[in-house]
């Protein structure tokens, strides 16, 4: 999954280049979903299920997420070409006990199962103050923030969890037993949501695949090569294994997430997952989508309240010398976002060459040149 902890300041977030590294063509958001729209729709996916994976993959290009976004579209073809995922979206109720609900995605795409699974837990978090929903087998969800934020939006505290294909080594281990088993968590402010996504690895597999393709190293400290030693060569680096963040800390992080997800919902986990990465398997990962109301608990106001003060607070905090004011969770890919559908979403010509190739079949149906 993702390689990023929102409101952290890096390279390229403030001023909307993120991921893309400044070389690319720009393309409006607009353009980009129609784009991304067309390509899922002549692979056979229904109108509004490729409008809606379509806004996921660009919402992560809007807010400097690249590595999760159009750029996932190749392989989500690949995919639906093998079978591993189907075009039209069966999300089956496995369990249902009121306030926890267990979902089967049946392959069926990341977002569109991902969209049912929060909106699910949305309903039974204001029936009962709490909604636990956990899917198995749907595929890769892309960036899990956008479901937390819907969570918040709809007013109640979010909770995703996803583990993925084994790309990380343990904590003092050289090979890949864990996924980047990301975790994202929303919270509504009365205004703009305070929005935690991140990765429980350094940086997600799809930054050093950026970094690969533009002919770029890699920071020291990312990952190890095959020899489990230190490298900043990113071919080497997928070869081998992404390191956790924090150390120890995220590696029990990791692993925390992986018995949330995977053993929770009886999927995949560890090096048993498949099918986020390697189109040639069916997802077999699990997925945690909470909703709770926060009224449930506090009483109607006293969550806001709290929420209002703690941003007071913060933002009220001295800086160090040369930070100029002190940012919230999530505000750093606000700004990018905003930037950017002024600005345009810089696109890899190389990508959007591909995109347009796989859209042909929908441009052809559709009698356009």
């Amino acid at each position: 999954m993702t390689g990023r902890a929102s409101g952290r300041s890096r390279a390229g977030d403030a001023d909307g280049t993120g991921d893309a590294g400044g070389t690319g063509e720009r393309v409006s958001a607009e353009r980009l979903r129609r784009l991304a729209t067309a390509v899922l729709g002549g692979h056979g996916v229904p109108g509004d299920d490729a409008a809606l994976v379509a806004d996921v993959l660009v919402e992560a290009n809007l807010r400097g997420h690249d590595s999760h976004g159009v750029a996932r579209l190749p392989r989500i073809c690949e995919g639906l070409g093998l079978g591993a995922i189907r075009p039209v979206a069966c999300v089956e109720t496995v369990r249902d006990g009121g306030a926890a609900v267990l979902l089967d995605g049946r392959r069926s795409l990341g977002p569109v199962a991902g969209v049912v699974a929060a909106d699910r837990a949305v309903r039974r978090a204001a029936e009962h103050g709490l909604g636990v929903v956990g899917m198995r087998g749907a595929s890769h969800l892309g960036m899990i923030g956008y479901y937390a934020e819907r969570i918040a939006v709809a007013g109640m505290i979010g909770l995703v969890l996803t583990n993925s294909e084994p790309a990380m080594a343990p904590y003092g281990g050289a090979e890949r037993k864990l996924g980047t088993n990301a975790l994202a968590l929303g919270f509504p402010t009365g205004a703009e949501p305070i929005l935690v996504d991140m990765s429980t690895s350094v940086a997600a597999r799809g930054k050093i695949m950026v970094a690969q393709r533009r002919g770029e190293s890699i920071p020291p400290g990312w990952a190890v090569d095959a020899d489990g030693a230190d490298t900043t060569d990113p071919a080497a680096a997928l070869d081998g294994a992404l390191q956790a963040m924090a150390g120890a800390k995220g590696y029990c992080l990791a692993v925390a997430v992986d018995l949330l997800t995977g053993a929770l919902t009886g999927g995949g986990v560890g090096s048993e997952v498949s099918g986020t990465f390697d189109m040639r398997r069916p997802s077999n990962k699990g997925d945690l989508l909470v909703a709770a109301r926060p009224e449930a608990l506090a009483g109607d106001g006293v969550f806001l309240d709290g929420a209002g003060r703690l941003m007071e607070d913060l933002r009220s905090a001295r800086t160090r010398p040369g930070v100029a004011e002190i940012l919230l969770p999530g505000e750093v890919e606000r700004r990018t976002r905003t930037a950017r559908l002024v600005s345009g979403v810089e696109v890899d010509p190389r990508l959007l060459d591909e995109l347009r190739e796989l859209a042909e079949p929908t441009r052809r149906r559709h009698g356009r040149p």
